[in-house]
């Protein structure tokens, strides 16, 4: 009996061991090439392409003061974020209406159309990328603000209706019964009862769809031009024809990355809240 509880705690404990290395390996995956950019971009431009790399060298803030110094970055800066908070909010609000309707309506074919949304999803964004342009040019939109909103929100829209099912569904509709017999209309009992009950799962789905704006290159390169450039087609002016700046590019992706860390850290429940709940139910 000894030597089979002794058997069984050797196989725990080696499982254990298993695992933990499981998700050692796993995080060594991820966090390597933000190591790795962290310590190119306080290098000389000089050494970056050193055989074998340096991990020993002195460190230097020039690369971040020249992507600081470069104009046209607080510019782009701005931009980003003005796109990537009017679509965070477009997104949310459009999201939570179509979300409430798909849970608490009875629609001709919800299940289809909800389904289709989500296939819409799938679409990549490069087949998106002509028509946009060609719709932009003929309206006299590109480099604007709107065409980026526009663009942005419709890619991510149907990702946000996705995860807010799920937490739409899990409130009961007894809170609409019993607001409808109080006497709110719909839209009331919406804004008032549901719309607060279900703010952990519109946090969620907000700051994803802040990270997916503030980190969009593609819709940037296609639909953009000097006035509403954004930060990550900024970083690119770095990269020359025969020229490559490797220091600065790094540089500046360490402090394009620093607003997404932060907004992360502080609101990390709600995204885990939101991966685990709302992302299951729909």
């Amino acid at each position: 009996m000894i030597m089979l509880n002794h058997h069984k705690n050797r196989k725990k404990a080696t499982l254990s061991l298993l695992i933990i290395c499981s998700l050692a390996l796993y995080l060594i995956f991820f966090i390597l090439p933000i190591f790795w950019m962290i310590i190119t971009s306080l290098k000389p431009n000089s050494e970056v392409l050193e055989v074998p790399p340096r991990f020993i060298f002195r460190p230097t803030l020039h690369n971040y003061l020249t992507v600081l110094t470069n104009p046209n970055f607080a510019r782009s800066v701005k931009n980003s974020t003005i796109i990537a908070i009017l679509v965070t909010f477009l997104t949310t609000f459009c999201a939570a209406t179509s979300s409430y309707a798909f849970t608490r309506f009875r629609l001709v074919g919800g299940r289809t159309i909800s389904n289709t949304i989500l296939i819409t999803r799938m679409i990549p964004a490069v087949v998106l990328g002509i028509p946009l342009y060609i719709i932009g040019h003929r309206l006299r939109l590109l480099d604007t603000y709107f065409i980026m909103i526009i663009a942005i929100t419709t890619f991510a829209l149907p990702f946000q209706i996705w995860m807010q099912l799920g937490f739409f569904s899990q409130i009961p509709k007894s809170l609409d019964e019993a607001a409808l017999i109080d006497g709110c209309s719909w839209y009331k009992a919406f804004w008032k009862i549901i719309l607060p009950s279900a703010s952990p799962g519109l946090a969620a789905t907000a700051i994803m769809t802040f990270f997916f704006s503030w980190n969009d290159l593609f819709f940037a390169l296609v639909l953009t031009r000097n006035t509403t450039k954004t930060a990550p087609l900024t970083i690119l002016e770095y990269m020359g024809y025969r020229n490559f700046d490797w220091a600065a590019i790094m540089a500046g992706g360490v402090m394009l990355m620093l607003p997404t860390l932060l907004v992360g850290f502080i609101f990390q429940k709600y995204l885990i809240k939101g991966m685990t709940a709302g992302a299951v139910k729909g």
